[in-house]
């Protein structure tokens, strides 16, 4: 049913959070995992940088044994990006955070998980990161 599932990161611990999600889904349903980041061109951050980082995850998914690649994609609409390299790959299942961390507006933002599931042509699982809390000063 979910041949393929795309993964929209950002490098943050709180998007990181689907990876689980969608781990699970992929042993479950013999599928691939399609990591996806969305960079602005003329970011700061080089794109060697968001190539290793990714590289790092997708060979942490293969030593699990789940087939696992990357896409990087320069646009700077987050969501739009996410949707153009989902439709193609192929994917059949987005799954994503609700909320990132990123010095470019948010990438994953509750904003851009909103667009993606109206937007979205398959299905879409959000998944919501723990909260943090934060201990009071006394």
């Amino acid at each position: 049913m979910y041949d393929r599932i795309a993964v929209p990161l950002d490098g943050s611990a709180p998007a990181e959070t689907a990876l689980a999600h969608a781990a699970e889904l992929a042993r479950r349903l013999d599928s691939q995992i399609l990591l996806v980041h969305v960079r602005p061109p003329g970011s700061p951050k080089g794109r060697e940088a968001i190539e290793a980082y990714l590289k790092g995850v997708r060979d942490r998914l293969r030593s699990e044994r789940l087939p696992a690649a990357y896409s990087i994609v320069e646009m700077d609409d987050a969501a739009r990006g996410i949707l153009q390299c989902a439709s193609e790959s192929g994917a059949s299942l987005i799954v994503m955070s609700t909320h990132g961390a990123s010095v470019h507006k948010d990438l994953l933002s509750t904003t851009v998980a909103a667009r993606v599931l109206e937007e979205a042509h398959i299905p879409v699982l959000l998944v919501r990161p723990p909260l943090v809390r934060v201990p009071s000063r006394s």
